[in-house]
């Protein structure tokens, strides 16, 4: 089986994706996964989902704006990022 090439991927990038911020949604509402719907994310959208699990519930993770992310939201991820990657 031959590997794929990997990069490296910041995780400000990862939060950004609608499929990080599409698992996310999807576990705070208690929704099966969707996972052949995020074949190319598929590590974004399982990373939102695990982070929707862990990161408290009203926690955004855009600031107001939408625009930029939500530091606390940030620091979360980095604080549990062992969990996620």
């Amino acid at each position: 089986m031959v590997q794929t090439s990997t990069r490296h991927v910041s995780v400000k990038t990862i939060m950004r994706s609608m499929a990080f911020r599409h698992g996310v949604a999807d576990a705070r509402s208690g929704r099966s996964p969707r996972f052949d719907e995020y074949a190319e994310g598929g590590w974004f959208y399982e990373w939102g989902r695990q982070y929707g699990v862990v990161a408290p519930r009203r926690l955004e993770i855009m600031s107001a704006t939408g625009k930029t992310l939500n530091p606390k939201a940030l620091e979360v991820f980095n604080t549990n990022g062992d969990v996620f990657i």
